[in-house]
């Protein structure tokens, strides 16, 4: 039996200057996104979406979360376009397996992923896999249940000895979802079988349907208590990911050099 190793840390890790630059197959820009600093550009940032996009949007209850997945999908273009030094109009995406979007003209090879929980979102791309979760740690969830269908026993017990078990329960998930987002996998059975405690885990590849590929999961905690995580291949070294404060800073000359002024 082939087994997958995933090494999983957590990491303070420090934002590095606005880049928009990939330097060789493992290098990672992973975008950190308050999207409270974007309310007043949604309208630009509408024009950037596709009309599905734009009718999914509107079957969010909430106006604030219709709100944030345009500015999430509308910034993703943007960056997208600053990396392949393209127009951000001419960004187009498509539904690959799972529902995760891709490039549709992929030529150089550009791998993404996106999340985003309430006002906070994380962009991820490099040119090898990646996958990123975010959520809030600070929704009192009752999750118990998800761990039963979810957690392995060895990471119940890691949630229900920790000091703060709704974090601990937070970090593993973001974990998961960031290595199923990785594989374009979503949640089933095998979810359990997938263990992301601190440290070295063996993982059957037959849950991945893949060969000779090991991973590390990094952990983040975020501005005002968000959790997220990155996943990506081992083969990546912390100095070759940057971390980068997305700001309004992206947007200069956007908007007029759209309306031809």
């Amino acid at each position: 039996m082939e087994q997958i190793t995933l090494n999983c840390l957590n990491s303070n890790l420090a934002f590095s200057e606005m880049n928009f630059e990939l330097h060789g197959p493992d290098s990672i820009l992973l975008f950190a996104v308050k999207l409270e600093t974007f309310k007043d550009d949604v309208f630009y940032l509408s024009r950037l979406c596709t009309p599905k996009e734009l009718a999914r949007s509107r079957r969010y209850l909430s106006e604030n979360d219709s709100k944030r997945f345009v500015i999430t999908r509308g910034l993703l273009r943007l960056v997208l376009a600053e990396v392949l030094n393209k127009k951000a109009e001419d960004i187009e995406l498509e539904i690959g397996e799972n529902k995760k979007p891709k490039l549709k003209d992929n030529s150089l090879g550009i791998n993404f992923n996106i999340s985003h929980s309430s006002d906070c979102a994380l962009i991820a791309i490099s040119k090898s896999p990646v996958g990123v979760d975010v959520e809030n740690a600070q929704n009192l969830i009752e999750y118990a249940p998800i761990m039963d269908t979810c957690f392995s026993i060895n990471e119940k017990i890691y949630v229900d000895v920790h000091a703060d078990s709704l974090k601990a329960f937070y970090t593993l998930w973001t974990r998961k979802e960031a290595v199923l987002k990785l594989f374009g996998k979503g949640i089933d059975d095998d979810i359990k079988l997938i263990e992301v405690l601190d440290g070295q885990n063996l993982v059957d590849s037959a849950v991945f349907d893949s060969k000779n590929i090991d991973l590390q999961v990094l952990s983040l905690d975020l501005h005002e208590g968000k959790i997220a995580a990155l996943a990506c291949l081992n083969s990546v070294h912390l100095d070759q990911l940057k971390f980068i404060n997305l700001n309004e800073d992206i947007l200069k000359g956007k908007q007029i050099e759209q309306l031809g002024v």
